[in-house]
């Protein structure tokens, strides 16, 4: 059964706009996402490296001559070592990049 012109259907409303544009590049919106994103990543590194030293660990006390100059021996105090100067260093100076970045644009 066709209709009439006077008994057309309803139009239906747009759906609202939900989808979040990311910020556009040299914005301070953008240098402060990706803060965050390096300052994340930044994060996981020192915990690979702290979790690689927790392996290394127990392996290298397995080791019996340990006497002689190994640097297998280093690597867990090393690896520790850089995960802390990561850990305290670098989101000082993601932020000082990021800010100079920003005063740039």
């Amino acid at each position: 059964m066709p209709t009439s012109p006077t008994h057309a259907a309803p139009r239906k409303r747009p759906l609202p706009n939900t989808q979040e544009w990311p910020p556009l590049p040299g914005t301070s919106a953008y240098m402060a996402r990706q803060l965050a994103q390096d300052t994340a990543t930044v994060r996981q590194i020192v915990t690979v490296l702290q979790n690689c030293a927790q392996q290394i660990t127990p392996l290298v006390a397995q080791l019996y001559f340990t006497q002689g100059p190994l640097t297998v021996l280093d690597c867990a105090p090393t690896l520790r070592a850089l995960a802390d100067d990561i850990a305290h260093d670098d989101p000082q100076t993601l932020t000082e990049l990021a800010a100079e970045l920003t005063r740039a644009g």
